[in-house]
């Protein structure tokens, strides 16, 4: 099944969506030892080999990964109102 480019490599944690977008058109992304500059790419990650910065990804983790994965930081906001209060 064919899948875009940058949805694959997000969903590897390379980076998000949007920084594979740049990644791609910076022509940093080869796909089967072609580099690529222009979008859309449609893959098969099953056939396919993609690398980025000469590293190859996978989404099994195999490899190592090219860019520093970011941190996931979840932000949970409870039903309290943002501004201070004191009691006096």
């Amino acid at each position: 099944m064919k899948i875009r480019l940058q949805r694959f490599m997000a969903d590897c944690g390379i980076a998000s969506r949007r920084e594979c977008e740049e990644m791609i058109t910076a022509g940093r992304v080869r796909v089967n030892g072609k580099p690529l500059t222009r979008m859309p790419v449609l893959i098969d990650p099953t056939k396919d080999t993609i690398t980025v910065d000469n590293q190859k990804i996978s989404e099994e983790g195999e490899g190592s990964s090219p860019v520093e994965l970011k941190e996931q930081t979840k932000v949970y906001r409870e039903g309290k109102s943002l501004k201070k209060s004191t009691k006096q």
